[in-house]
């Protein structure tokens, strides 16, 4: 009899411990759940000031494409002018006349055959 009598205490103090590693397994899991939503949101906002800095630097990048761009107009205007007026611009003129002639040239000789 004293067999029968022990049972119950043991099985007592093992859902109890049962009870409590439950317990415990769930407050931890709380807290895990928890610090890996900070840890997401945290992960949000860094990945949201890291894409303002880019979008800096590419305003940055894109103000000295702009003036670069300017530049290259501005000497092709000066080259522009250059070649319309003054003593290249004959010579320009005629280098064309001769490209045209030749082209012509080329196209009957073409159309002969």
């Amino acid at each position: 009899m004293p067999d029968v009598e022990a049972k119950p205490p043991l099985m007592t103090i093992i859902l109890i411990a049962v009870l409590v590693f439950n317990v415990l397994g769930i407050g931890l899991s709380e807290i895990q759940r928890r610090q890996l939503g900070q840890q997401s949101f945290l992960a949000v906002l860094e990945l949201r000031d890291i894409e303002k800095q880019r979008l800096a630097q590419q305003t940055v990048e894109l103000d000295r494409i702009r003036n670069l761009i300017d530049d290259v107009d501005q000497r092709i205007n000066k080259v522009q002018i250059v070649l319309e007026s003054g003593p290249i611009a004959l010579q320009v003129k005629g280098i064309e006349a001769r490209v045209n002639a030749l082209q012509i040239k080329m196209e009957e000789a073409s159309t002969s055959k």
